[in-house]
């Protein structure tokens, strides 16, 4: 690598030199037929000079080519052992930031891409299937139509560069996403997020992490918004509604409830005089039933749903994995209140001093308000808590701004604190007005408004709302060992909530039983220790499930950084999109001799890189 990148900088250089050698070698070979011609000894032809010193033009040899690689190699190993090294993500524990063996799916139903885990098909961190297993159909996040996936290719996992000398010149930080030899056995590399610094004591509770320390817990907050983003979560895309669920009956998940009109997939505002007209998002999730009545022509019965933390990564189902069919698949089991609505606005028109665009997100009886004031060309934030007073208002903040067309919005509420985003730049409110403050063991129940819990309301203005998403936060989980004695009925209280999700009051009395027995799960560092945690809380071996006296990661175990995702995979293309199988997988076969696995490829050519994920790694 180095060799090769020293090449190509040194390449102008070195063809310019090229040129003026050949050309003082072709001098010098003139001179001396003329000097032949001349009847004059051939040793006193000119002979080319630079600088009044005679050229050697010479050929590199084998010797030097051989030095030269060697002395590369040299580097690249140095560069290896202290400087950047290369690893290989192996497992699904970090999606969806980093991809383990994986398989790239698009849904048949609404056209969404989208990616699901098959390391459950491999023996360990090898590429050898285990026998008998195979990943036969995944559902769409969202949709949520199962879709057959058995004849997808499977691509390992994401390739990235860990800075190995990142934390020899400063500590580590909160939320970096790490490397790091796992404590149970240093000869295996983890990669998790670092959510807590050497002596602290960490508490999973409501999805949540919370510091922990002299009688008080405090929220633990993605100070840096891209990674806020980063560890963002789609929940639904309006732009890619699934037509035959909608024909059969399925009712919309954003809705005009006054004065929009649909246009497309955008909703319109035409004029100004209208009254106030408001945009409602209400979770109409299907589930695997309620497709398998549509494919029978039968009569459904859309009832809206909590929004829950269904990890499309997970779901899939097949032969020896954990499972055996669709309808299996759960649906998510625990409500995230966390929520974030991204849409565009365009044709802004506003007719009096009075016109404003709200954006608004529900999390039980508080209403989180985005105000822009268009011709008072301010952003507020404003909150309304039910239980008190319906009507009131209370205003947060306040900062000047303009909104224009052509503006991409995005207001979230991620871990007790509101954010409010226009075309990707984060509006600076300041601190009091964004930050939510509740008590150390405060709660929130889910309610009836929590299966609508976005909308836009657009009041003496025209406008064009278009692009409408809902994201959900990360949610971590309070598991404990599937070993432990009390897993049975923490799984049965699991089980229950899912079965719950359409009706949120009997949904809060389980989820109050589940609280005062599993709700919360507490970690503690050693000293010159970190606490470690994958993004995909319910598929990751983490510091939460390590053995209790060996849940923190010590620091000479860090290997490093993650830095850069350089190579996800590459995307095959001809032969429909799949490439030419250049090796087939293999499996244990009789007497534990590897056998080919029929028509499933493992490597594919041609094949282009996927640009738009190499990137940096948040």
């Amino acid at each position: 690598m180095f060799w090769l990148l020293t090449r190509t900088l040194a390449a102008p250089t070195a063809r310019a030199d090229r040129r003026e050698r050949a050309r003082l070698l072709a001098e010098h070979k003139a001179a001396l037929k003329a000097a032949a011609k001349s009847g004059k000894p051939a040793t006193e032809a000119a002979v080319p000079t630079v600088n009044d010193q005679p050229v050697i033009v010479q050929t590199e040899s084998a010797r030097e080519t051989a030095d030269g690689l060697v002395f590369c190699f040299i580097l690249l190993m140095l560069g290896r052992a202290f400087l950047l090294e290369p690893f290989v993500i192996p497992t699904g524990s970090m999606a969806p930031t980093l991809y383990g063996r994986h398989k790239e799916c698009a849904c048949t139903a609404c056209g969404t891409e989208f990616q699901v885990g098959a390391s459950d098909e491999v023996i360990g961190d090898t590429s050898l299937m285990k026998f008998g297993t195979r990943i036969e159909d995944a559902i769409c996040p969202n949709c949520r139509r199962p879709t057959d996936i058995k004849d997808a290719l499977a691509f390992t996992g994401d390739h990235i560069i860990v800075n190995k000398w990142a934390y020899e010149l400063s500590e580590p930080d909160r939320w970096d996403v790490f490397v790091f030899k796992f404590p149970e056995n240093a000869a295996r590399n983890y990669i998790k997020r670092l959510v807590g610094l050497p002596g602290e004591t960490v508490r999973v509770r409501d999805g949540d992490l919370y510091l922990v320390g002299d009688g008080k817990q405090q929220i633990l907050r993605k100070d840096a918004p891209r990674k806020q983003l980063a560890m963002s979560q789609l929940v639904y895309d309006h732009d890619r509604p699934a037509p035959q669920l909608t024909d059969a009956g399925w009712p919309e998940r954003w809705r005009s409830v006054a004065g929009f009109e649909p246009r497309g997939r955008a909703f319109v505002v035409a004029a100004t005089d209208a009254g106030p007209a408001e945009l409602v998002y209400t979770h109409y999730a299907a589930g695997v039933d309620d497709w398998a009545i549509v494919e029978q022509d039968g009569q459904l019965d859309p009832q809206p749903s909590l929004v829950l933390d269904f990890c499309g990564y997970n779901a899939y189902s097949g032969e020896g994995v954990g499972y055996r069919r669709p309808e299996d698949i759960t649906q998510g089991i625990f409500w995230v209140p966390d929520l974030a609505v991204e849409f565009e606005v365009d044709d802004l028109d506003a007719a009096s001093d009075a016109a404003s665009l709200t954006v608004e997100l529900v999390e039980g009886v508080y209403r989180y308000r985005c105000r822009f004031d268009l011709a008072a060309g301010t952003a507020s934030l404003v909150d309304v808590n039910t239980q008190q007073d319906a009507t009131e208002e209370r205003l947060r903040g306040t900062i000047p701004f303009a909104l224009r067309d052509n503006a991409t919005v995005r207001f979230a509420q991620a871990d007790d604190q509101l954010r409010v985003w226009v075309n990707g730049q984060l509006l600076p409110f300041d601190a009091p007005a964004t930050d939510l403050v509740r008590g150390p063991l405060s709660t929130t129940d889910p309610g009836e408004a929590d299966l609508s819990p976005a909308r836009i309301v657009a009041d003496g203005l025209a406008v064009t709302i278009s692009h409408l998403k809902l994201y959900r936060d990360l949610y971590y989980r309070s598991d404990r060992p599937s070993r432990s004695a009390d897993y049975p009925i923490a799984q049965t209280l699991r089980e229950r909530l899912t079965l719950l999700r359409k009706r949120p009051d009997e949904y809060a009395e389980t989820l109050a039983e589940y609280r005062a027995k599993f709700g919360t799960i507490t970690v503690t560092a050693d000293e010159a220790s970190y606490l470690a945690f994958g993004d995909n809380s319910p598929r990751s071996r983490d510091s939460r499930l390590w053995r209790e006296d060996n849940q923190s990661v010590p620091r000479d175990y860090l290997v490093g950084k993650a830095f850069w995702i350089y190579w996800p995979h590459g995307v095959p293309f001809l032969n429909g999109g799949r490439g030419f199988a250049v090796r087939s997988h293999v499996r244990p076969g009789v007497n534990n001799r590897p056998e080919k696995v029929e028509n499933y490829p493992q490597y594919e050519v041609p094949f282009y890189p996927q640009v738009k994920r190499m990137t940096r790694i948040r």
